[in-house]
């Protein structure tokens, strides 16, 4: 089991999950295979302080502007309640380009690990098993890459139907992704498969994060379900 941590101290465990960093602490890209461009801003805010991270290609007079204004940036107070600095580091960031992404989402962790879910199976790195059609059209057509791990499913007539996964994974963390083919929703396969890759997780000694966007859901009922520890909101802009 992890040990336990502050909102704050998770905060940064998600920010270096979640991202590749240069040496001075900027933001290169995310952290998953293969990596995409990281976004140009990272708010992550919590009850008791906030951390951020500004992409290393900013141009300086961009970067000293946004650090400027995001040292003055409360604590998180409300959940849901947009970041005081949001609409100003939208203007700022699109005098170079425009602002092509806003995400905004609450970050959660599991406290305790969950009891395994039933029927459940971890698909070891490289096992190919077919994939449901609609989880193909969903992009599942690769058998899972070590940076995946682990890599639990729900298997019907021997095709894959429901996914959890580390959608990305570093020493101290992991975080949850997770897939459903449509057809078999609403029958709580997502938490089985949730509960047996965090119950695997945690069992390494790791934290086990889930994260999602204020408007889905269905992704913040199975963190409702499993009673995690809200611990901040995470902010991108690209």
């Amino acid at each position: 089991m992890p040990a336990p941590k502050t909102d704050l101290e998770l905060m940064r465990l998600q920010a270096r999950n979640l991202f590749r960093f240069d040496r001075q602490g900027r933001l290169v890209s995310t952290n998953e295979t293969p990596p995409f461009v990281a976004p140009r801003l990272f708010l992550g805010r919590t009850a008791t302080g906030n951390v951020w991270y500004l992409r290393h290609d900013l141009p300086p007079g961009q970067a000293r502007g946004l650090a400027s204004l995001l040292e003055r940036e409360p604590p998180l107070d409300e959940a849901e309640v947009e970041p005081d600095c949001l609409a100003e580091a939208i203007v700022i960031l699109a005098r170079g380009q425009p602002v092509t992404a806003i995400h905004r989402g609450p970050a959660f962790a599991f406290e305790t690990a969950p009891v395994a879910g039933s029927s459940t199976r971890r698909l070891a790195t490289g096992e190919a098993t077919p994939f449901h059609p609609q989880l193909q059209e969903m992009g599942w057509t690769d058998p899972p890459g070590d940076s995946q791990q682990p890599f639990f499913v729900i298997e019907d007539h021997g095709e894959i139907v429901a996914i959890c996964h580390s959608s990305r994974s570093s020493p101290d963390a992991a975080a949850a992704g997770v897939s459903t083919a449509p057809d078999y929703r609403q029958r709580g396969l997502a938490r089985r498969v949730v509960a047996s890759w965090a119950a695997d997780v945690m069992a390494g000694g790791r934290s086990a994060l889930y994260s999602t966007t204020w408007d889905n859901a269905a992704s913040r009922a199975i963190a409702a379900g499993f009673r995690l520890r809200f611990f901040g909101e995470d902010c991108h802009i690209t």
